[in-house]
């Protein structure tokens, strides 16, 4: 990973102004394998985010068959919310504001089948989008010219005048040209 690093860093010229990590978010499920009907089972949702960086505003939405009555529901962090849509009563909503970097929350869901049939806890998640940004430092030159010298000069006597040129902008003046034009 380091030496692909450097390759890219040198094909691009080392002049890249903004880079976007995103976080790596695995999902586990652990319980009893076998359960009987009308028993109570405990099941532990976990979220791992797996990368260097955090996971902002993340929500999972864990689906518990219709035919399975949910008892109660904890997690180590963040709200969960009940499904407010009547075709889908047993739809959790869990959200974290914030899953940090190498962590993991968890959500314990109790539950009692109802049927004799495959029990599929389904989770999905998602989080905000991070978003690179590069600030670009935009620079301006100000020219500013003094000439010093006599105020009077003679007809026919040269004279000798200076001229002061500076720039006091934050920027370098490119391509400068002074045309000086005697009078008349």
């Amino acid at each position: 990973i380091h030496f692909a690093r450097r390759e890219w860093m040198r094909s691009t010229g080392g002049n890249v102004l903004a880079s976007n990590k995103m976080p790596m978010i695995s999902s586990h499920v652990s319980g009893p394998k076998q359960i009987l009907i009308g028993r109570e089972a405990t099941y532990q949702l976990r979220l791992t985010n797996n990368s260097q960086v955090p996971a902002q505003e993340v929500i999972a939405e864990v689906n518990v068959p219709s035919w399975a009555d949910v008892v109660d529901t904890g997690a180590t962090n963040g709200i969960i919310q009940r499904s407010q849509d009547a075709s889908q009563p047993n739809t959790f909503r869990w959200q974290l504001h914030r899953l940090a970097a190498e962590s993991n929350e968890t959500l314990d869901v109790k539950l009692i089948p109802r049927s004799s049939r495959p029990l599929d806890l389904g989770i999905h998640w998602t989080y905000a989008p991070r978003g690179a940004r590069a600030a670009v430092a935009v620079q301006e030159p100000k020219l500013r010219m003094h000439v010093s010298g006599p105020d009077e000069v003679l007809f026919g006597k040269a004279q000798l005048y200076r001229l002061t040129l500076t720039n006091p902008g934050t920027g370098v003046a490119e391509n400068v040209n002074i045309d000086l034009m005697t009078p008349g």
